[in-house]
Protein backbone atom coordinates (compact mmCIF):
# COMPACT_ATOMS: atom_id res chain seq x y z
CA UNK A 1 0.00 0.00 0.00
CA UNK A 2 2.98 2.42 0.70
CA UNK A 3 4.40 1.25 -2.78
CA UNK A 4 0.97 2.47 -4.04
CA UNK A 5 -0.06 5.63 -2.45
CA UNK A 6 3.58 6.92 -1.89
CA UNK A 7 6.34 5.32 -4.84
CA UNK A 8 4.00 5.26 -7.66
CA UNK A 9 2.06 8.55 -6.77
CA UNK A 10 2.91 10.87 -9.62
CA UNK A 11 5.39 13.86 -9.15
CA UNK A 12 5.56 16.83 -10.49
CA UNK A 13 9.18 16.79 -11.81
CA UNK A 14 8.25 13.03 -13.47
CA UNK A 15 8.33 12.80 -17.41
CA UNK A 16 5.61 11.35 -19.54
CA UNK A 17 6.97 8.13 -19.71
CA UNK A 18 7.79 7.76 -16.30
CA UNK A 19 4.61 8.89 -15.40
CA UNK A 20 2.62 6.63 -17.59
CA UNK A 21 5.05 3.92 -16.30
CA UNK A 22 4.04 5.53 -12.47
CA UNK A 23 0.20 4.84 -13.51
CA UNK A 24 0.12 1.53 -15.16
CA UNK A 25 2.03 -0.33 -12.84
CA UNK A 26 -0.37 1.26 -9.71
CA UNK A 27 -3.43 0.38 -11.80
CA UNK A 28 -2.13 -3.40 -12.19
CA UNK A 29 -1.55 -3.56 -8.39
CA UNK A 30 -4.65 -2.31 -7.41
CA UNK A 31 -6.50 -4.39 -9.30
CA UNK A 32 -4.46 -7.72 -8.04
CA UNK A 33 -4.06 -6.69 -4.54
CA UNK A 34 -8.27 -5.78 -4.58
CA UNK A 35 -6.82 -2.41 -3.06
CA UNK A 36 -10.93 -1.47 -3.83
CA UNK A 37 -12.69 -4.73 -3.00
CA UNK A 38 -15.12 -5.13 0.06
CA UNK A 39 -13.04 -8.27 0.24
CA UNK A 40 -9.61 -6.64 0.73
CA UNK A 41 -9.41 -8.03 4.65
CA UNK A 42 -10.18 -11.95 3.18
CA UNK A 43 -7.23 -12.08 0.79
CA UNK A 44 -4.16 -13.97 0.83
CA UNK A 45 -2.10 -11.13 0.68
CA UNK A 46 -3.71 -9.09 3.61
CA UNK A 47 -3.94 -11.94 6.01
CA UNK A 48 -0.25 -12.33 5.73
CA UNK A 49 -0.13 -8.69 6.46
CA UNK A 50 -2.15 -9.13 9.87
CA UNK A 51 -0.11 -11.91 10.66
CA UNK A 52 3.06 -10.38 10.24
CA UNK A 53 4.14 -8.53 13.61
CA UNK A 54 6.23 -5.50 11.86
CA UNK A 55 3.17 -4.68 10.00
CA UNK A 56 0.00 -5.64 12.40
CA UNK A 57 -0.81 -2.33 12.93
CA UNK A 58 -2.38 -1.94 9.49
CA UNK A 59 -1.65 1.84 9.41
CA UNK A 60 -2.00 1.97 5.70
CA UNK A 61 -5.80 1.23 5.74
CA UNK A 62 -8.92 3.13 7.03
CA UNK A 63 -10.54 2.94 10.11
CA UNK A 64 -13.23 0.41 8.70
CA UNK A 65 -11.08 -1.52 7.00
CA UNK A 66 -8.99 -1.89 9.96
CA UNK A 67 -11.61 -2.99 12.08
CA UNK A 68 -12.90 -5.59 9.51
CA UNK A 69 -9.29 -6.88 8.96
CA UNK A 70 -9.05 -7.67 12.95
CA UNK A 71 -12.59 -8.71 12.94
CA UNK A 72 -11.10 -11.67 10.05
CA UNK A 73 -8.16 -12.36 12.19
CA UNK A 74 -10.54 -13.06 15.33
CA UNK A 75 -12.48 -15.44 13.08
CA UNK A 76 -9.42 -17.59 11.55
CA UNK A 77 -8.37 -17.99 14.99
CA UNK A 78 -11.68 -19.13 16.31
CA UNK A 79 -11.42 -21.34 13.66
CA UNK A 80 -7.93 -22.45 14.35
CA UNK A 81 -9.47 -23.84 17.82
CA UNK A 82 -12.37 -25.32 16.38
CA UNK A 83 -9.62 -27.00 13.94
CA UNK A 84 -7.78 -28.39 16.83
CA UNK A 85 -10.32 -29.29 19.23
CA UNK A 86 -12.03 -31.59 16.52
CA UNK A 87 -8.57 -33.43 15.90
CA UNK A 88 -8.41 -33.87 19.38
CA UNK A 89 -11.55 -35.24 19.24
CA UNK A 90 -10.83 -37.55 16.30
CA UNK A 91 -7.73 -38.46 18.39
CA UNK A 92 -9.48 -40.35 21.30
CA UNK A 93 -10.48 -43.32 20.23
CA UNK A 94 -12.88 -46.30 21.94
CA UNK A 95 -13.04 -46.69 25.39
CA UNK A 96 -11.42 -43.15 25.83
CA UNK A 97 -14.62 -41.84 25.03
CA UNK A 98 -16.82 -43.96 27.03
CA UNK A 99 -14.70 -43.04 30.04
CA UNK A 100 -15.06 -39.83 29.04
CA UNK A 101 -18.37 -40.14 28.47
CA UNK A 102 -19.01 -41.72 31.70
CA UNK A 103 -17.36 -39.33 34.09
CA UNK A 104 -18.62 -35.90 32.06
CA UNK A 105 -21.75 -37.46 32.43
CA UNK A 106 -21.19 -38.42 36.39
CA UNK A 107 -20.00 -34.24 36.62
CA UNK A 108 -22.61 -32.78 34.62
CA UNK A 109 -25.10 -30.42 36.60
CA UNK A 110 -27.99 -29.68 36.35
CA UNK A 111 -27.36 -26.07 35.70
CA UNK A 112 -25.56 -27.36 32.63
CA UNK A 113 -28.37 -29.30 31.33
CA UNK A 114 -30.64 -26.95 31.68
CA UNK A 115 -28.94 -24.50 29.51
CA UNK A 116 -26.45 -26.12 27.59
CA UNK A 117 -23.03 -27.50 27.10
CA UNK A 118 -22.53 -23.98 24.67
CA UNK A 119 -23.87 -21.68 27.56
CA UNK A 120 -20.21 -20.28 28.65
CA UNK A 121 -18.45 -17.94 26.47
CA UNK A 122 -14.91 -18.30 28.56
CA UNK A 123 -13.15 -20.07 25.52
CA UNK A 124 -14.13 -16.86 23.28
CA UNK A 125 -13.25 -14.88 25.43
CA UNK A 126 -9.56 -16.41 26.08
CA UNK A 127 -9.40 -16.42 21.98
CA UNK A 128 -10.35 -12.20 21.82
CA UNK A 129 -8.11 -11.56 24.56
CA UNK A 130 -5.58 -13.43 22.54
CA UNK A 131 -5.54 -11.77 19.05
CA UNK A 132 -6.09 -8.47 21.32
CA UNK A 133 -2.88 -9.32 23.11
CA UNK A 134 -0.97 -9.81 19.76
CA UNK A 135 -2.11 -6.25 18.48
CA UNK A 136 -1.16 -4.64 21.64
CA UNK A 137 2.46 -6.10 21.85
CA UNK A 138 4.96 -4.13 20.44
CA UNK A 139 5.92 -4.21 16.92
CA UNK A 140 9.44 -5.76 16.00
CA UNK A 141 11.69 -4.04 13.94
CA UNK A 142 11.28 -3.54 10.27
CA UNK A 143 14.37 -5.44 9.40
CA UNK A 144 13.46 -8.61 11.60
CA UNK A 145 12.25 -11.90 10.49
CA UNK A 146 8.65 -12.59 11.68
CA UNK A 147 9.16 -16.36 10.94
CA UNK A 148 11.86 -16.13 14.00
CA UNK A 149 9.38 -13.69 15.87
CA UNK A 150 6.49 -16.83 15.93
CA UNK A 151 9.15 -19.01 16.93
CA UNK A 152 9.98 -17.36 19.82
CA UNK A 153 6.48 -16.29 20.55
CA UNK A 154 4.35 -19.00 19.60
CA UNK A 155 3.79 -19.95 22.90
CA UNK A 156 1.81 -16.83 23.87
CA UNK A 157 -0.27 -16.74 20.92
CA UNK A 158 -0.65 -20.52 19.85
CA UNK A 159 -3.72 -20.18 18.04
CA UNK A 160 -2.52 -17.48 16.10
CA UNK A 161 0.98 -19.18 15.61
CA UNK A 162 -0.77 -21.88 13.90
CA UNK A 163 -2.60 -19.62 11.17
CA UNK A 164 0.69 -17.68 11.02
CA UNK A 165 2.68 -21.00 9.58
CA UNK A 166 -0.34 -21.48 6.98
CA UNK A 167 0.05 -18.13 5.73
CA UNK A 168 3.73 -16.56 6.18
CA UNK A 169 5.36 -19.70 4.43
CA UNK A 170 3.17 -18.90 0.98
CA UNK A 171 6.20 -16.62 -1.24
CA UNK A 172 5.44 -13.25 -2.20
CA UNK A 173 6.70 -14.13 -5.78
CA UNK A 174 6.44 -16.98 -8.43
CA UNK A 175 10.31 -16.54 -9.29
CA UNK A 176 10.99 -19.37 -7.53
CA UNK A 177 8.84 -22.12 -8.75
CA UNK A 178 9.90 -20.76 -12.34
CA UNK A 179 12.79 -21.40 -11.64
CA UNK A 180 12.42 -24.73 -10.65
CA UNK A 181 10.72 -25.33 -13.87
CA UNK A 182 13.84 -23.98 -15.86
CA UNK A 183 16.02 -26.34 -14.08
CA UNK A 184 13.93 -29.39 -14.87
CA UNK A 185 13.91 -28.25 -18.71
CA UNK A 186 18.03 -27.87 -18.64
CA UNK A 187 17.93 -31.75 -16.79
CA UNK A 188 15.49 -33.24 -18.97
CA UNK A 189 16.76 -33.02 -22.92
CA UNK A 190 17.58 -35.15 -26.04
CA UNK A 191 20.74 -36.47 -24.08
CA UNK A 192 19.28 -37.36 -20.95
CA UNK A 193 16.30 -39.27 -21.71
CA UNK A 194 16.09 -42.62 -19.78
CA UNK A 195 16.18 -40.37 -16.56
CA UNK A 196 13.42 -41.82 -14.21
CA UNK A 197 10.96 -39.09 -12.60
CA UNK A 198 12.81 -40.13 -9.31
CA UNK A 199 16.13 -39.39 -10.48
CA UNK A 200 15.20 -36.15 -12.24
CA UNK A 201 13.60 -35.30 -8.54
CA UNK A 202 16.94 -35.45 -7.20
CA UNK A 203 18.92 -33.40 -9.27
CA UNK A 204 16.79 -30.84 -8.96
CA UNK A 205 16.84 -31.06 -5.10
CA UNK A 206 20.19 -31.26 -5.54
CA UNK A 207 20.49 -28.20 -8.01
CA UNK A 208 18.12 -25.99 -5.59
CA UNK A 209 19.05 -26.81 -2.53
CA UNK A 210 23.50 -26.84 -2.65
CA UNK A 211 23.66 -24.57 -5.47
CA UNK A 212 25.40 -26.97 -7.67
Amino acid sequence: MSLINTHLKTADGDGSRVAEFKSKVRTSLVEQMKVESEDLTSTTPMIATMLDPRHKHLGFLVPASKNSAYSKLLELAMAEHVSCTSREDEATTGDDVQVQGAALQRHTSAMTLLLGENYTTSCNNDIEKEVDMFLKDPSPLLDSSPTEWWKVNEGRFPRLANVARRYLCIPGTSVSSERVFSAADLTVNRLCTRLTPDHVNMLIFLNKNTGV
